[in-house]
């Protein structure tokens, strides 16, 4: 499974990307901003993208809407710090399969979340 971790901080990235190659998802991409996770998105072909929702040139609905209007079929886990509800139904409205909060809690991620991920077809 081919997955993409979107968001600007770096730790983030990493430790997100650590923990899916430990759980054996080998091929795993990053951006660091909305247009930088089009590009990789549409190089990369993820099964699921795990968007933040606020990324330092548009906001990650804004990004999941344009990435969508390529495909479809993209799937996407949007995680975010804040408790913001107006912007996790958003998400959800928008076709998300999942919010996450930071920090992560890992056995959900690996039991309820990547478990519903759907592979694209090759």
């Amino acid at each position: 499974m081919k997955i993409l971790i979107v968001d600007d901080d770096p730790e983030t990235r990493e430790v997100l990307g650590m923990f899916l190659n430990g759980a054996g998802y080998q091929s795993v991409f990053y951006a660091a901003d909305a247009a930088e996770a089009v590009k990789q998105f549409v190089l990369n072909e993820p099964d699921v993208v795990f968007m933040d929702v606020v990324l330092p040139d548009k906001s990650g609905i804004d990004a999941m809407r344009e990435i969508k209007a390529l495909d479809k079929r993209a799937s996407f886990v949007v995680m975010t710090a804040y408790k913001d509800a107006d912007k996790v139904i958003e998400a959800f409205r928008e076709g998300a399969l999942d919010c996450i909060l930071k920090p992560f809690n890992f056995e959900y991620i690996k039991n309820n979340v990547l478990t519903r991920v759907v592979p694209r077809a090759v």
